[in-house]
């Protein structure tokens, strides 16, 4: 009769060899975001008036032009929104709708107006609306579900 073990060793170098490869996968990561933060970084903020040609960084309001969208959740006019369901059970989530949506809008400071098409672009706003319901509650105070067009 003889009987199989495996050595305490063994059961490390698979652990080790994951962790040594998610730990790459991280460094490369950081070092993307770390580029990236340097290009914008170096971007000084422009006048609308005299824009350069390439990346530009301006500030002002921005308008809508032929087009708005009315947001799913709060059924308010915008020219962007990222909307998002989320059911909780446990600390497990899952997202029951997911949505991010924008059309060009123009961008008005003290010197002109610009265009901005917003093809692929990654929007850095706050969340306005963020509510939860409890176990017994209805609806979140503020949802306004739209019905109909997404487009106004």
């Amino acid at each position: 009769m003889s009987s199989l073990a495996f050595p305490p060793e063994a059961a490390t170098v698979p652990l080790a060899a994951i962790g040594l490869v998610a730990g790459l996968a991280l460094l490369v990561r950081g070092f993307e975001g770390y580029r990236d933060a340097g290009r914008i970084t170096g971007t000084s903020r422009s006048r609308i008036a005299s824009l350069a040609v390439g990346e530009v960084l301006v500030s002002g309001t921005a308008e809508p032009i032929e087009l708005t969208l009315v947001s799913p959740l709060q059924s308010k006019p915008c020219v962007y929104y990222r909307s998002k369901i989320t059911e909780s059970r446990d600390s497990d989530g899952r997202d029951l709708f997911r949505e991010d949506r924008a059309v060009g809008f123009a961008v008005r400071d003290a010197s002109g107006t610009v265009r901005v098409f917003p093809n692929g672009a990654a929007f850095d706003v706050p969340d306005c609306f963020d509510e939860t319901t409890g176990p017994w509650s209805g609806d979140p105070i503020g949802l306004e579900l739209r019905t109909g067009s997404a487009f106004a």
